[in-house]
């Protein structure tokens, strides 16, 4: 029998044995087209669907998260499997495990937003609230001081002001700009199970480096020292959408580093 009462093996095991078997006879068939092959693929077909796949619907009922998303692996990617015993297994696994099959929103790539935590925003809001109240008046005073002295045309205070009031102006608009494209990161970012916005991740340098620990965070948030990347930057794109597990690499040659990610959870204090 196919799963169905074996007590020695565990059912998982079984399944995972058949799984490997189909999909090695499927890759097979698909290079050699020979009619031997296709014999033992529905041969293997029947054996998998047998008490009409009963035994592997149990699997899939007693997978908890991880096991499961290994499953929608294995079945996804199975050269054996026939379209629709994948699809009735895969729908099967989308009824129990129905996040699994989100496709990841790519909130780092949004274009129009700069996300940022609410400490970011109220700090990128005062510098702004900062030149228009008290730097933008104070040139004022001085370009008006300047003036006073009368023959504007040689007047290098009156014009090194002048250059200043514009360098201010053109930094309150850009900053504005930012900010009307603001959004803050939300708790639901924080908590995804893949190198999100808002995110705080371990990871080990490979081959035999130390750990650690990067959050990816806000252009407002960014604290170097402390690993706290704008997640805009090259080296935390690199991480963006990546899971525990998974090796993560950045740059070439004789600096090119890689990191595996052991953890992710949320941000403290998103």
């Amino acid at each position: 029998q196919f799963l169905a009462g074996i007590e020695a093996l565990p059912a998982a095991r079984v399944a995972d044995a058949m799984f490997a078997l189909l999909d090695s006879i499927g890759k097979l068939y698909g290079m050699s087209l020979d009619e031997k092959h296709l014999k033992v693929l529905e041969a293997g077909r029947s054996a998998l669907a047998t008490q009409n796949n009963r035994p592997l619907l149990a699997v899939i009922d007693e997978a908890d998260r991880v096991e499961a998303l290994r499953l929608k692996g294995v079945i996804s990617g199975n050269s054996g499997l026939n379209s629709a015993h994948r699809a009735q297994l895969l729908g099967y696994l989308r009824s129990k495990h129905a996040d699994l099959f989100v496709e990841i929103t790519r909130e780092w790539e949004e274009p129009g937003t700069i996300y940022t935590t609410e400490p970011g925003l109220r700090r990128q809001q005062e510098a702004l609230k900062f030149i228009i109240e008290t730097e933008i008046p104070q040139v004022a005073r001085q370009i008006g001081e300047a003036a006073s002295f009368g023959d504007l045309s040689e007047n290098s205070e009156y014009t090194a002001a002048l250059e200043k009031r514009d360098q201010l102006a053109s930094r309150a608009t850009r900053m504005q700009a930012e900010l009307d494209m603001a959004k803050t990161i939300s708790h639901d970012m924080a908590a995804s199970d893949f190198v999100n916005i808002g995110t705080r991740v371990t990871v080990r340098l490979l081959p035999d480096g130390p750990e650690e620990v990067y959050t990816f965070l806000g252009p407002w948030d960014t604290d170097v020292e402390n690993r706290t990347l704008n997640y805009q930057a090259p080296l935390a794109l690199a991480f963006m959408g990546s899971k525990a597990g998974q090796v993560v690499g950045y740059g070439q040659g004789e600096e090119g580093r890689q990191w595996e990610i052991l953890a992710i959870e949320p941000a403290p204090g998103i």
